[in-house]
């Protein structure tokens, strides 16, 4: 429980950093971040219960490249549903998604 609670708060971090990564990208303040990856954290969660199935051939498919594209559909479409983020085109969410999986793979490093 601790771990998760720690990997939400240094997400919010992570997304705090990504307008200063990517500039279609606009976050005001550490509650919206938070927010944010909450829903992120959400809708992974949903994706994979309902969707494995598919999901998984995808990635191995495309070689990993998969996981990008899936990384920017999740982040705009929670950013949509979160107050405070804003994303402006797809092109953004699919940089903010790398930007992100970058971020938060080094940090899974640090935390294991």
């Amino acid at each position: 429980m601790f771990a998760l609670v720690l990997q939400s708060i240094l997400g919010g971090c992570s997304v705090l950093l990504l307008p200063h990564l990517i500039s279609g990208i606009r976050v005001n303040g550490f509650k919206a971040a938070w927010r944010l990856v909450i829903a992120i954290m959400v809708i992974n969660t949903v994706l994979r219960l309902f969707f494995w199935w598919f999901i998984i051939p995808f990635k191995i498919l495309t070689l990993g490249i998969g996981t990008i594209l899936v990384n920017g559909v999740v982040l705009d479409l929670a950013s949509d549903f979160v107050d405070g983020i804003s994303v402006e085109s797809f092109t953004s969410a699919l940089y903010g998604g790398i930007g992100l999986s970058v971020i938060w793979s080094i940090l899974d490093i640090f935390l294991s």
